[in-house]
């Protein structure tokens, strides 16, 4: 899917994603398939955009759908088959290892990318990503690991399928913080508890149970999945990622590791996308990529 730019002109201008369209897109998501691409192509009417976009799960109104159809619909909407080609997919965690392989055309390693490497640090393990991250200590993985933004200072293991990314962002008063995000490779975060929703490779609930939590004070409404539990701490430095790894096995914590993550500010998905600091996100990558000192402030 490419835009050229008068078409990406049109859909700033119809989304404007500030004030009231800015709520009106976090509360009811936006998605290219479906509010966007169901009004394009010839045949497209807006009775047909309508129940394309309702029918594949929106939840835009038909007044909010017929708001948007006359600019959608007038953008040039073309087609090209290619003769060969091959599809790598990313919408999940899993996936990220499995077609970032399929890049390098390897059947194992770790593709590391925009890394910064030094002091001996070295990374060992099969069939993971590690991406964006200051090592000066050995990195080992036990296979299926995900690994973003982390300051590796002294050596750091994680077990197999184990995630873990660090990121910058304002707490809910506005304050810097680090966002720890610990989870599975195989954890889908948008699906809901009677789906099976999973958090470091556990059943959900089964973990909550673990730690000792009540599921009302990781949940505020009435939909449950792991994309709105408030399941992740925040720290006030980058370094305090490893006070949680012991959430990969929740029946190994002591308790005043429990009481620690009960008393904690935690923060669900849904809500640090909102609250990342991608300013600090890009800036911390293209630091790395350009061998720039260590930036304190990310």
């Amino acid at each position: 899917m490419s835009l050229d730019a008068e078409a990406a002109a049109v859909l700033l201008d119809r989304f404007d994603f500030a004030g009231e369209a800015r709520e009106r897109i976090l509360r009811h998501g936006l998605d290219l398939y479906r509010e966007i691409c169901c009004a394009m192509g010839s045949e497209a009417t807006l009775a047909s955009y309508i129940r394309s976009a309702r029918g594949s799960g929106s939840t835009w109104s038909e007044e909010m759908l017929a708001e948007v159809y006359p600019a959608l619909r007038a953008i040039p909407f073309h087609v090209q088959l290619v003769p060969g080609c091959s599809f790598l997919h990313f919408g999940s965690t899993r996936q990220l290892v499995e077609s970032g392989l399929a890049l390098v055309e390897q059947a194992q390693g770790t593709l590391a990318i925009n890394n910064s490497m030094a002091c001996g640090a070295t990374i060992t393990g099969d069939d993971s990503w590690v991406e964006g991250c200051r090592l000066r200590a050995p990195l080992e993985l036990a296979g299926w690991n995900v690994v973003v933004g982390v300051d590796v200072d002294q050596p750091l293991r994680l077990p197999r399928e184990a995630c873990l990314d660090v990121l910058r962002g304002r707490d809910r008063r506005g304050g810097a913080v680090w966002f720890v995000r610990c989870y599975g490779v195989q954890d889908q975060f948008k699906g809901s508890i009677s789906q099976g929703a999973r958090f470091c490779g556990q059943p959900l609930l089964e973990w909550i149970s673990a730690v000792g939590i009540a599921a009302e004070e990781v949940w505020t409404g009435q939909e449950r999945s792991l994309w709105n539990a408030r399941v992740f701490p925040a720290e006030q430095a980058a370094g305090g990622f490893r006070r949680w790894l012991w959430m990969y096995a929740p029946e190994t914590a002591s308790e005043e590791e429990k009481r620690a993550f009960i008393s904690a500010e935690r923060y669900s998905a849904a809500e640090i996308a909102v609250l990342a600091d991608q300013r600090a996100f890009h800036l911390r990558r293209i630091g790395i990529w350009a061998g720039e000192a260590r930036d304190p402030r990310g």
